[in-house]
């Protein structure tokens, strides 16, 4: 494995790996854009009690790779993965009483379909 880190490093150094890397930006340096201002616009995520981070972070992981790889815009992803956390958070809260209660206490409201709209 370290070889191979090696290996490809090596590549890359070498002017057909700068080549290679400076091409791949050339073709739409506004893709690219995006991920440099990022950082700059970047805050915390904000955690529920009602849905477990582990699974927020995987879905969001597989969102920002459709975007990456071009198979899908920033703003769609963000907004299938905001309605699927929305969904899931319902879900668990109609599930467990636990998490009713602490909805009420949390929020004021008693868990109904339609205040979810």
């Amino acid at each position: 494995m370290l070889l191979a880190r090696a290996s490809i490093r090596t590549r890359i150094r070498g002017t057909l790996g700068q080549e290679l890397l400076r091409r791949g930006t050339e073709r739409r340096p506004e893709f690219h854009q995006v991920f440099v201002d990022a950082p700059r616009n970047a805050r915390s995520l904000d955690t529920s009690p009602f849905i477990d981070a582990n699974q927020v972070m995987r879905w969001l992981d597989e969102r920002i790779g459709l975007v990456e790889n071009e198979k899908a815009e920033a703003a769609a992803a963000m907004r299938s993965l905001a309605k699927e956390v929305n969904e899931t958070i319902r879900q668990n809260i109609q599930r467990r009483p636990d998490l009713q209660k602490k909805y009420e206490r949390v929020t004021g409201k008693d868990d109904r379909p339609d205040a979810w709209k």
